[in-house]
């Protein structure tokens, strides 16, 4: 007799960024001998989209997956009609004892028809809310109340940073859902700086050398990440940057890249798979993003032992601890990220000693036992 619990995850993307992360290590690392574990999601984004790298990793681990063909990251009206109607459909065919659903659009209408449906669990893992990106003052009010609708119809709402989890108790009665779950890091077996940059050249039009100082960043080319600006702030800088990621962003990157003549010492690498392996390539890390929910990137650049700078910003303020475990910036301001940048060039012992610290704080307080723990106590 099979005893085991069905839960179905539901996300909008099969890209790989944090979400998927997310899903990906929840997914392949449940108790096998407890859960029946299946996976729900949407293509690259874009309409038409096939899957992305997250399908093919679970499919590696004998998760089953379900293609949503309608789900886009843009929302169109008639098109989350048919979205509504797949989505129905599969809950009501697998019959999940627990329905998890990530990301705004996945969020709610999983958590509607999940209700309609009368799915005993539903559990809502809120990536960062997304009236906190930069919209109209219409559209955020529009988008705080589906999010706050998307909460009313879950069972349990995780938030995975301080501020998201304050914002979201603020929510009308909904108080005693909400929960703080950080992400959690499994260990990475990073190459050496040597082997990392070997391996980083083989992508590169131009190579770095062992003596070359280097910025990284590792990111999707959205317009949340904020990348151009990090790109402006390292123009004058005598270190080479990489930027490691694919998206939308980067025919405008290349624009700048180009028109301020500095191709060989800015360059974008595209996506690299497990590309937090090779993050000792880098000297120094950083993220310039407007918007963040826990950033898995941060995490592992502090396993790696690297400073890192980061926006001042919900998320990255509940790892980063200005000129503690890193430095923090404006991320408006590409001349505050600049000297950031020059500080710790000048300064090998601070970014050994920032690193060391950070390195110190993700082994302490982000062990991936305690969030799975953590998660599993909400399935119970």
């Amino acid at each position: 007799m099979n005893n085991r619990k069905r839960i179905l995850y539901l996300i909008t993307k099969s890209n790989w960024g944090g979400a998927q992360k997310y899903v990906y290590d929840l997914a392949t690392n449940l108790p096998r001998e407890d859960y029946e574990v299946v996976v729900a999601t949407g293509g690259t984004g874009e309409p038409g989209a096939t899957t992305g790298i997250l399908v093919d990793k679970l499919k590696e681990q004998n998760i089953k997956t379900i293609f949503l063909s309608t789900f886009t990251r843009n929302i169109f009206l008639i098109n989350e009609v048919f979205s509504f109607w797949e989505v129905f459909q599969i809950i009501k065919k697998e019959r999940p004892h627990i329905l998890h659903v990530n990301s705004s659009k996945a969020g709610g209408i999983g958590a509607f028809c999940g209700r309609l449906l009368g799915v005993p669990k539903i559990i809502y893992t809120a990536h960062g809310w997304p009236f906190n990106e930069n919209r109209s003052y219409l559209s955020k009010k529009i988008i705080h109340i589906l999010s706050w609708l998307t909460c009313a119809l879950s069972h349990h709402i995780i938030t995975i940073s301080q501020e998201n989890y304050t914002q979201g108790r603020k929510f009308g009665g909904q108080k005693n859902k909400i929960k703080l779950i950080y992400n959690g890091l499994k260990p990475i077996e990073f190459l050496n700086k040597e082997d990392a940059r070997a391996h980083l050249n083989q992508t590169l039009n131009h190579s770095l050398s062992d003596d070359d100082l280097v910025i990284g960043t590792i990111a999707e080319l959205h317009p949340n990440k904020n990348l151009a600006t990090l790109v402006i702030a390292t123009i004058s800088s005598p270190a080479k940057l990489v930027i490691i990621g694919e998206g939308e962003e980067r025919q405008g990157l290349s624009r700048i890249i180009t028109n301020k003549h500095k191709e060989t010492d800015i360059q974008l690498a595209g996506f690299i798979f497990n590309a937090s392996s090779l993050l000792k390539a880098f000297d120094i890390f950083v993220l310039p993003s407007f918007k963040e929910g826990h950033p898995y990137v941060i995490l592992e650049a502090g396993l790696a032992g690297l400073p890192v700078i980061g926006s001042d910003i919900y998320g990255i303020q509940d790892i980063i601890s200005d000129h503690i475990n890193g430095l923090l910036f404006d991320p408006k301001n590409p001349t505050e990220l600049a000297e950031k940048i020059n500080y710790l060039l000048q300064n090998p012992e601070q970014r050994l000693n920032l690193g060391n610290n950070l390195q110190s704080t993700v082994k302490s307080s982000y062990a991936f036992e305690t969030s799975i723990n953590q998660v599993l106590d909400l399935y119970k």
